[in-house]
């Protein structure tokens, strides 16, 4: 159950694949659905930590003036707009 809550499924989503009953009752397709939520969330994830990255270490003082963290700035924007 908890993999399955950390994958972002709720109690009453597991009680329906694994409730009561001989077999579970896996719906392949909340599965795929799921899947491409965690996959979009490791995308926005990513962006913001090559953002962090960048500015810890850019040699800019002001990493606002940098275009390579200006441009993963927009990035990491637009993959958080686009939810």
């Amino acid at each position: 159950m908890s993999a399955g809550r950390a994958a972002g499924f709720s109690l009453d989503d597991l009680q329906q694949m694994f409730g009561p009953g001989d077999a579970p009752k896996i719906d392949r397709q909340a599965l795929r659905d799921q899947a491409q939520v965690l996959d979009q969330q490791i995308r926005r994830l990513t962006a913001l930590r090559d953002g962090l990255t960048h500015a810890a270490s850019c040699r800019e003082e002001d990493p606002m003036q940098c275009g390579k963290f200006r441009r993963l700035l927009k990035l990491a924007s637009d993959r958080f707009s686009a939810r």
